[in-house]
């Protein structure tokens, strides 16, 4: 009875082992992976994982294809970390996912393509709260699908163009932000988004081709209000946007120059104009759209040519090294204790 026990007990030891569970985390049940106090990224997952919980380290990436060969991962939770970098690629291909958040962290770069080619079942969500942020890259956030993204309680410093680029979300909202600088088309391809807001936000430079382009491609269901704005004469252009759109021109009611502004202090920006913003008429009515191109290293989905990246790959020495070693201990176990064990249970 005992040599029966033992035996059991082995296996389930030799199971745990191929299973691979990332050095610095735990793995309390099959699916779940739980990591702290990492100085850098895991290399692999164990294939079979649904959850992963990274908290409280401090990672000087999160490195291209992290989560690639997952195809059960449904839930990522990364919280009260320090992050240099979220690498292009970092999230991709991620389907059916029921939740992603990350909160309580400091971010310097979130680079082109991190989050690329998601989609999210029903009620999935896409949360980025209490974050600092350096930089979002354009298309850092690329081809989301399905989600409900919330960015809220955040210090940004820089926007990005085409940060937030064909998103087809149910909703997404923006708010409670400081952010120092939105760039040029810094949203683009909304027309699937079912709803956007943005409110309650400091901004102290936003530039053309933004808001207005959320209105237009999301149409009467995006809403801006409760902003503060650095009035000055780079801010023309959306009362210049708002002259041949009367839903967008009422919406520019509800908001109002910051108390720190060089103009207008506090003042509501329905009482101005481009006219009294640039009076020397410095105001641009043109905006062209930049031409920054999607990151090569992390295509869009179709793209004829794709270069293979560190991760959890297919082939390479960092692809699933940690569990074929797994598997290749647990055949050796197997083979001698089966045999040692049968002896036993014969005698």
């Amino acid at each position: 009875m005992g040599a029966r026990i033992l035996l059991f007990a082995l296996w389930g030891l030799t199971t745990v082992a191929a299973q691979g569970c990332p050095s610095g985390c735990v793995c309390p049940r099959v699916g779940h992976v739980s990591c702290t106090g990492l100085s850098s990224f895991p290399e692999t997952f164990p294939p079979s994982t649904e959850v992963v919980t990274i908290y409280q380290s401090s990672l000087p990436e999160i490195p291209p294809d992290s989560f690639k060969g997952l195809p059960r991962l449904n839930m990522v939770s990364l919280y009260k970390n320090t992050i240099q970098k979220i690498r292009n690629c970092a999230f991709k291909n991620l389907m059916k996912m029921k939740s992603l958040s990350i909160y309580q962290s400091n971010i310097d770069t979130i680079e082109s393509g991190a989050f690329s080619n998601m989609t999210f079942v029903s009620r999935g969500m896409l949360s980025l709260y209490s974050l600092t942020i350096g930089a979002i890259q354009p298309y850092a956030f690329s081809s989301i699908s399905d989600s409900r993204i919330s960015i809220y309680s955040a210090n940004i410093t820089t926007m990005g163009s085409f940060s937030f680029h064909k998103i087809a979300a149910k909703s997404f909202s923006l708010y409670l932000a400081n952010i120092g600088h939105v760039d040029t088309s810094a949203f683009a391809e909304f027309n699937e988004t079912k709803s956007a807001s943005i409110y309650s936000c400091y901004i102290a430079n936003l530039h053309c081709n933004t808001l207005n382009v959320l209105q237009s491609e999301v149409g009467n269901y995006f809403s801006f209000y409760q902003l503060d704005f650095n009035c000055s004469c780079e801010l023309a252009w959306l009362f210049e946007a708002a002259q041949d759109n009367p839903y967008f021109a009422n919406s520019l009611n509800r908001n109002r120059c910051h108390n720190s502004s060089s103009l207008f202090p506090g003042r509501s920006l329905r009482t101005l104009n481009a006219t009294l913003l640039c009076p020397t008429g410095s105001a641009t009515s043109e905006c062209l759209v930049p031409e920054v191109a999607f990151p090569s290293q992390c295509p869009l989905p179709g793209s004829p040519t794709e270069s293979p990246l560190p991760g959890n790959g297919d082939g390479g020495n960092g692809g699933n090294g940690g569990s074929g070693h797994a598997a290749y201990v647990l055949v050796v176990l197997t083979l001698v204790t089966i045999p040692f064990m049968t002896n036993h249970l014969n005698d």
